[in-house]
């Protein structure tokens, strides 16, 4: 069983000056040494000991790093940054994110978005991505273990995703948009917003 890696869930390696500079850090290379990169995504077993030590000498509770969203284990969420309290989004509001989604296997990216808005509830990203933001609070960063039921399934998306595929996630909640209203657009508004949920 994991334990939360550290206390308020913070980032365990280096700090940052930029919320997304942890999405940046997704983004480098895994063949390159750890200490290039500013964030190590790797759990190991040495690492899990130490933390369990540090947590008992703070008289903290311990808790499971992930939080199982379905109670299946199809679904694992773990908070990398707070965000700030109470400022979840509903569905049908429009919301920023920036994410990183990789195959778990292989740690091959096969998604990256940067201030990528999204209608929530809309089936603009995977089910597991878009179940998972709507338990978020702005500023939040969170990485997500998505079984292949929420992600692209058995089919797969191919070339990049086979099917049955684990995923991992790195996500950033932005910011909230109120929801759109369609009768307020002009005609060409109303086509753009059209062919962007046509995508």
């Amino acid at each position: 069983m994991e334990v939360d890696s550290k206390i308020n869930n913070t980032a365990p390696l280096k700090k940052t000056t930029e919320v997304s500079d942890f999405i940046k850090a997704e983004q480098c290379n895994t063949s390159e040494p750890l200490n290039n990169c500013s964030i190590d995504l790797v759990d190991n077993e040495k690492s899990d000991k130490e933390e369990i030590s540090q947590t008992v000498n703070v008289n903290e509770s311990k808790e499971p790093i992930y939080q199982d969203i379905l109670g299946s284990g199809d679904l694992l969420k773990k908070i990398i940054k707070q965000g700030t309290l109470d400022e979840r989004p509903m569905k049908g509001e429009q919301i920023v994110i920036n994410l990183v989604g990789r195959l778990e296997d292989n740690n091959d990216i096969i998604e990256e978005e940067k201030n990528f808005e999204i209608t929530l509830g809309d089936c603009e990203v995977i089910q597991g991505v878009d179940l998972s933001l709507s338990l978020m609070n702005v500023g939040e960063i969170a990485k997500l273990k998505i079984a292949s039921r929420f992600g692209y399934g058995d089919i797969g998306l191919e070339p990049n995703v086979p099917g049955g595929a684990k995923l991992i996630y790195i996500i950033e909640l932005l910011s909230i948009k109120p929801e759109i209203a369609i009768d307020e657009l002009t005609p060409i508004e109303r086509l753009k917003f059209g062919l962007k949920k046509k995508r």
